[in-house]
């Protein structure tokens, strides 16, 4: 199985480890490149807990097995590659969806209500709290702005 010198860093400092070159197998993806970190981190702290990990290469994340990635980023297999890893977080997932059906291009509130624009021709009304109130349907293009006009201005 073919090799490659890897130097890992971090700005963590919860999670650095030797600032060493390792051999690490070519076609190492990035749970194999957590498990290396993870162990390593074992060595240091017995008490270390496992943590998930994302591996960037000259800025880039790593997607692919580490080899296919640095070929296809013209990057030298020749050389000690510097492979910076970054907790990996999984993104967050809406408990209340606002529910336009593309980009939200304005925001107006007042103490009771918010008021949008959106990329989906419409514009709606929300309570303070994110409630639906209702939708205002039949603009020919994108809401590109709203605002609320009081009674006699």
């Amino acid at each position: 199985m073919a090799q490659l010198q890897a130097r890992f860093f971090t700005e963590d400092t919860r999670y650095l480890v030797d600032d060493v070159p390792f051999s690490v197998p070519a076609v190492s993806e990035t749970a194999d490149l957590s498990n290396i970190i993870n162990k390593l981190l074992e060595v240091k702290n017995e008490n270390h807990k496992y943590v998930e990990f994302d591996f960037l290469v000259k800025g880039q994340f790593l997607r692919t097995v580490l080899v296919k990635h640095m070929e296809a980023e013209n990057i030298s297999t020749e050389e000690v590659v510097e492979i910076e890893y970054v907790e990996k977080y999984v993104a967050p997932q809406p408990e209340q969806c606002m529910f336009h059906d593309d980009w939200i291009s304005s925001v107006a509130a007042t103490e009771e209500w918010i008021l949008t624009g959106s990329y989906d021709q419409t514009s709606r009304i929300w309570t303070v709290e994110g409630k639906p109130i209702t939708t205002l349907a039949g603009h020919v293009d994108v809401v590109k702005d709203v605002a609320w006009v009081k009674k006699g201005e």
